[in-house]
C-alpha cells in the first residue's frame, strides 16, 4: 500500500465491512441480548439471556474492532509507542463517540468526521480573514483553543438534547440502535 489514496481505500473497505457486520448483529439475537442486558440485567437473566455469554461476545466484538483499527493506525504511523496515545487522545475519541451519538452505529463515525474536519475549517476561517485584523491574528495564535471551545460546546448540547447525538438524525437512513 505505498500510496495514500490506496491506504484510504482498504481503510474504507474495512470500515464497510465492520458496519455491515455490526448493523447484522445489532439487527440479530446479539442486539436484542444486548438490548436486554441495558435495559436491565435481572430482568435479561430471568427472560433466559446468558449474561456471561453475551458480556463475552460485546468484550470480543469491541476488542476485534479495536485491534483492526489500532492495526492499520500502526501501519500508517509506521511505528506503535505508547506516548502516541495520550490522555487528550483518549479524551477525544470518547467526545467522537459521544457527539456522534452512543446509541447508534453510525454515530462515531459522524462524532469523528465533525472532530476531524472542525480545525480544518478553523484553518479556512482563519486564512480567509485578514491577518493584520485584530480577529484574523487571534483566530491564527488560538485555533487549537477554539477548537476545544467548540468541541465542549458540542458535547455540551449533545448531552442536553439527546444521548444520541447527531447519529439520531440519520437513525431512520442507515444508523442502527445499538442496545
Amino acid at each position: 500500500m505505498g500510496s495514500p489514496r490506496i491506504f484510504f481505500i482498504v481503510c474504507a473497505v474495512v470500515l464497510g465491512i465492520t458496519l455491515c457486520i455490526l448493523h447484522g448483529a445489532l439487527a440479530g439475537l446479539p442486539g436484542r441480548a444486548w438490548s436486554a442486558l441495558r435495559q436491565s440485567e435481572a430482568g435479561a437473566a430471568t427472560i433466559g439471556v446468558n449474561l456471561v455469554r453475551w458480556k463475552l461476545w460485546a468484550f470480543i466484538g469491541s476488542s476485534a474492532i479495536t485491534a483492526v483499527g489500532g492495526s492499520l493506525y500502526a501501519y500508517q504511523v509506521g511505528q506503535v509507542e505508547y506516548s502516541s496515545y495520550s490522555v487528550d487522545l483518549g479524551l477525544v475519541l470518547i467526545i467522537m463517540v459521544f457527539i456522534g451519538g452512543i446509541r447508534t452505529a453510525v454515530g462515531p463515525l459522524l462524532g469523528a468526521g465533525t472532530l476531524v474536519l472542525l480545525p480544518v475549517l478553523l484553518q479556512h476561517v482563519a486564512s480567509e480573514v485578514q491577518p493584520n485584523s485584530g480577529i484574523g491574528q487571534w483566530l491564527v495564535n488560538n485555533e487549537a483553543e477554539l477548537a476545544y471551545a467548540i468541541y465542549g460546546l458540542l458535547l455540551l448540547l449533545v448531552l442536553i438534547s439527546s444521548a444520541m447525538g447527531f447519529g439520531v438524525w440519520f437513525n431512520g437512513c442507515f444508523a442502527s440502535e445499538v442496545g
